[in-house]
């Protein structure tokens, strides 16, 4: 793999890792409410 590919990978997987932390922010950090819903999970474990 190229260092530009693997420089276009590391930035998709920070951009999601971004992403969860938002949704955990709309959700909360709640474990029994991460666990109760399914659009919390499905945000977080894509």
């Amino acid at each position: 793999m190229s260092a530009l590919r693997d420089h276009s990978i590391l930035l998709h997987i920070i951009r999601c890792c971004d992403q969860i932390e938002e949704t955990m922010e709309l959700f909360g950090r709640d474990y029994d409410t991460f666990l109760s819903s399914n659009t919390y999970r499905n945000a977080c474990c894509r």
